[in-house]
């Protein structure tokens, strides 16, 4: 296997920053095996309320992907294992400079309530090249958290053949590879060149 995956949403809920996910994050770390997490259900969440699934798509993923990012700070789990890769798929990636700005916050004020405090501060260890983030093609976002996080940390996402029909999927690279707003070189990194180096692919 090129990856392992981890669930993003446990019933009930827990946070991979925890101890007991240690073993996990020492043996990929040890195999240099990526780690992704993945959503899927919006139990636990907190979205009970909503009436519609229309409410639940746009916020669970999201959420989830926040949550678990936040518990893996921190608890130090990038810091205890310095070199271990974590992608967080499915959710877009808008999410992540706004997150990042949050924990830097968290940690600049309230760093002692940590469990375990971090050295470096959130943003840049979300920024450092060992945690990567799929994107959506048509994510109007997308050249601000290139800026922001790294265009070095985007990976492509195309989820084929899950939720749309097939021949919709037709267009999806060319729509990124054509889009205005990004270099060429951007769409490469999204494509290419960060992929093969998350999963350690040989070309």
């Amino acid at each position: 296997m090129i990856a392992g995956m981890l669930p993003g949403v446990m019933s009930p809920m827990r946070g991979l920053g925890v101890p007991d996910f240690d073993p996990i994050f020492r043996a990929a770390e040890r195999l240099d095996i990526p780690l992704a997490v993945h959503s899927g259900p919006a139990v636990e969440l907190g979205l009970d309320h909503m009436q519609s699934f229309a409410g639940v798509y746009p916020l669970s993923h999201p959420f989830a992907q926040m949550q678990q990012l936040t518990s893996m700070m921190i608890y130090g789990v990038f810091e205890r294992f310095p070199a271990l890769r974590v992608a967080y798929l499915e959710s877009g990636c808008g999410w992540v400079p706004y997150l990042a700005d949050r924990l830097d916050e968290s940690w600049e004020h309230r760093r002692k309530r940590w469990p375990h405090p971090t050295q470096r501060s959130p943003s840049e260890i979300m920024r450092g090249g060992n945690l990567f983030y799929a994107c959506e093609r048509e994510e109007r976002t997308l050249p601000a958290v290139a800026e922001l996080i790294g265009g070095d940390q985007l990976l492509w996402a195309s989820d084929f053949p899950h939720e749309r029909p097939w021949e919709e999927f037709a267009g999806d690279i060319d729509r990124l590879v054509n889009r205005e707003d990004l270099p060429n070189s951007l769409a490469r990194k999204i494509l290419f060149d960060n992929p093969r180096r998350f999963y350690r692919l040989e070309v």
